[in-house]
């Protein structure tokens, strides 16, 4: 589901800023999947005509090097892989973009409260509501192997108003009803 999500991601993000030219991926290697939502990413953005600057961290201590790649290469929209450490650092990563005039997404709603201009993904908040389900199962004696593997039942659009205001982008009304959630 995350590779479908992150061609998506770059969809909505391109239609909110349509002259955008360069993306930044950014991501960790380490985090599974990576290499895969990676080659979507690129692949998404050989169709909509936009080039691609990678820039990969281990972990926080990378941002700043990061940062200067994205810079150099002259990015308009950057996306964020979804992980604990990008989640962690979202508020950094969101100023240093809107600092440079950068549109920003990621897949978890926390990444639009964080500053990015809009989040596509999974509803985490629900998702671990069902993960204390399957523990109950689990503890109740289920075997985990037996347990059917589950996907995220909802997928939520976040948009942050706040952002798009200091990007002096407009939020088409096209977009903003099929948000989940607008941050004033």
């Amino acid at each position: 589901m995350s590779l479908d999500l992150a061609g998506k991601r770059i969809e909505l993000l391109r239609e909110l800023v349509p002259h955008a030219r360069r993306l930044a991926v950014l991501a960790r290697p380490e985090h599974a999947g990576e290499h895969r939502e990676r080659a979507v990413s690129e692949e998404i953005c050989g169709k909509l005509g936009l080039s691609v600057v990678y820039a990969p961290i281990k972990d926080e201590s990378g941002l700043d090097a990061a940062f200067q790649s994205i810079a150099a290469g002259n990015c308009d929209m950057l996306v964020a892989f979804p992980d604990a450490v990008m989640l962690a650092n979202s508020k950094r990563i969101a100023e240093f973009a809107l600092e440079r005039k950068i549109a920003t997404t990621s897949g978890w709603g926390g990444f639009a409260d964080g500053g990015f201009l809009l989040s596509y993904g999974p509803n985490l908040e629900e998702s671990y509501r069902r993960l204390a389900g399957y523990a109950d199962r689990i503890l109740r004696g289920a075997r985990p192997q037996e347990l059917p593997v589950e996907l995220p039942r909802n997928v939520e659009l976040v948009l942050n108003l706040r952002t798009a205001r200091a990007l002096g982008a407009t939020i088409p009304q096209s977009i903003l009803l099929r948000a989940d959630r607008v941050i004033e």
